[in-house]
């Protein structure tokens, strides 16, 4: 998905600007699950102990024969800056 905002980048003297996404998918055992989300703040005061009934039914629902499957979607902004002479 390409994206153009003219409107919103001629204070940045910039004459171009796309933003692009894409999508990655990652695979976890229930451990390493938790280990992510310890590391990464997405949920408010994780505790792998407390928390652990959460990943067990996360583990059922999404558990494919290779893993968890976690879906990432980055942004990347692309933007060409006017040249004024």
């Amino acid at each position: 998905m390409e994206r153009f905002y003219p409107q919103r980048c001629a204070w940045w003297r910039i004459e171009r600007i796309e933003i692009v996404d894409f999508l990655n998918y990652a695979y976890y055992t229930p451990e390493r699950l938790a280990g992510y989300l310890r590391m990464i703040p997405l949920v408010r005061e994780f505790d792998s102990k407390k928390d652990q009934p959460n990943i067990k039914d996360i583990a059922q629902k999404y558990k494919t024969s290779i893993g968890i499957r976690i879906t990432h979607q980055y942004f990347m902004v692309k933007a060409q800056e006017t040249h004024v002479l």
